[in-house]
């Protein structure tokens, strides 16, 4: 039910799944989204009501059911849908407007109710017990994240302004947008989503604008949305050819890259179907940095893909305590089952928590005959951070 939040399963070597909360109650109110999930359980109400003439076993479900829909959706990993406070809101409000107005219906026309006093076991025996088995289910499995909104926005003239400097600065004038939204996140992490007026979309994070991520085409076959460097393009590039176009590229757009510690081309797809990339790090005393660069080639030698990280080359970090080894130890100690799971340390890099850099590994839990996923592990404490790193 909700827009753009991303969640992770239980079942994926024991992560907590996450369940977004948000402070902004008003919010979905002022979203189709919004007002759709209470359209939805109205009905519900209201002829839950007029069916069983019980008032309150139609109360305790139309705030129960919303509830136990949220938690299933969080916990169960074949649903694929994601969880939010906002839908559980507005199907609430939905469901006990629906009744109310049946309530008021029978009060008008003096229709007969069940008296309230029978109800009150066989209720707290179904829909309380359905109460408690979520509240135990959410203590043990589900870590809440607070956000400021949930729903896509219109943005405003700083952020309009923000996607316009960030696309000038990739490719000067050349596209034009279709839109640009406010994508909400956890802790006032937001992303602007941008979509192309022909192909192509991206993203520039907010409000600190410095990770951009573009995609000017998916196709392995190179079209015309692609950006040519220096006005030209070649047919069937190789791997050198791509990296000479790829540092040509960095070298007007993005010249601090090119000082970075190390860089590698390497092919994208099978047999280099969509290209090559080209990744530049800022490595310090062996902890990758946050800047970064990540241009992809396209066999007809255009930029394809594009990731950008304007984050610091360098910071200052706290002493590294923990090896490769004790990483790896402390994240597979978090596992709630080791049966077919694999956990390797990816990497050595540097985040930051709370308004401070800190060199985190990064550990992939990865469970056999299912997708991977990554843990943070911090270098100098140990602790173990299971959202994962964002970029």
């Amino acid at each position: 039910m909700a827009v753009g939040v991303t969640w992770f399963f239980p079942g994926a070597g024991g992560s907590s799944t996450t369940c977004v909360l948000n402070k902004d109650l008003a919010e979905p109110f002022k979203t189709e989204q919004g007002l759709l999930n209470a359209g939805m359980f109205a009905p519900l109400g209201f002829f839950g009501l007029l069916a069983s003439r019980r008032v309150l076993a139609t109360a305790a479900w139309v705030v129960a059911a919303p509830v136990a829909i949220e938690v299933g959706q969080a916990v169960l990993p074949w649903v694929g849908r994601n969880c939010d406070s906002s839908d559980a809101e507005m199907n609430i409000l939905g469901g006990v407007s629906g009744a109310l107005v049946a309530w008021l219906g029978t009060y008008i026309a003096k229709a007969r109710l069940q008296p309230v006093q029978p109800q009150v076991r066989p209720t707290l025996l179904s829909a309380g017990a359905t109460l408690v088995v979520c509240a135990v289910t959410w203590q043990v499995a589900i870590t809440p994240i607070a956000v400021d909104a949930t729903s896509l926005q219109s943005p405003d003239d700083a952020q309009k302004q923000a996607a316009t400097d960030a696309f000038r600065t990739a490719f000067g004038d050349r596209y034009t947008f279709a839109n640009v939204q406010l994508q909400p996140g956890p802790d006032g992490h937001d992303s602007l989503l941008i979509t192309l007026e022909r192909d192509g979309e991206a993203t520039l994070s907010w409000p600190k604008t410095d990770r951009f991520n573009v995609s000017l085409e998916s196709s392995s076959q190179p079209g015309p949305n692609s950006y040519p460097v220096g006005g030209s393009s070649r047919r069937d590039v190789d791997a050198t050819e791509a990296y000479a176009i790829a540092r040509r590229y960095a070298g007007e757009h993005y010249p601090w890259a090119l000082r970075g510690s190390t860089h590698r081309t390497y092919p994208v797809g099978e047999n280099a179907e969509f290209g090559w990339m080209t990744s530049w790090r800022f490595l310090q005393d062996g902890v990758v940095m946050p800047a970064k660069l990540d241009v992809e080639i396209n066999r007809a030698g255009r930029v394809s893909q594009l990731n950008v990280d304007s984050g610091p080359p360098h910071v200052k970090l706290p002493p590294i305590k923990l090896t490769r080894q004790q990483a790896v130890a402390r994240a597979r100690a978090t596992q709630t089952t080791l049966d077919g799971v694999s956990v390797k340390a990816r990497r050595l890099a540097a985040y930051e928590v709370r308004g401070h850099w800190r060199a985190q590994w990064v550990v992939a839990i990865i469970p056999e005959g299912s997708d991977p996923s990554s843990v943070l592990v911090d270098a100098t404490t140990g602790r173990v951070d299971d959202s994962g790193p964002d970029g």
